[in-house]
């Protein structure tokens, strides 16, 4: 299990896989499925099947789980454009 604070906390990032991992707590983790209950993230996270064992880091807001990274540093959030389109 691996989990770690984002760049700049809450947003929406995009992960080099094409999924989006939206984020209302400051932090990602990656974690063994067996230790989820199932009804319990069936709405709020994604699974990824990896194939083989992989490294879990995040470096200068860039988290690397395996071969898929996921940049909290640098990313473009499509919900604050439209806050700012609304003002």
């Amino acid at each position: 299990m691996f989990a770690a604070g984002t760049a700049f906390g809450d947003g929406w990032f995009l992960g080099s896989n094409g999924y989006g991992y939206g984020v209302d707590a400051g932090m990602l983790a990656v974690v063994p499925i067996e230790l989820c209950v199932k009804e319990e993230f069936e709405d709020l996270g994604t699974v990824h099947n990896f194939k083989q064992p992989f490294e879990a880091y995040v470096e200068n807001g860039v988290f690397h789980f395996g071969d898929i990274d996921i940049d909290t540093a640098g990313y473009d959030d499509p919900l604050d454009s439209e806050e700012e389109d609304e003002e």
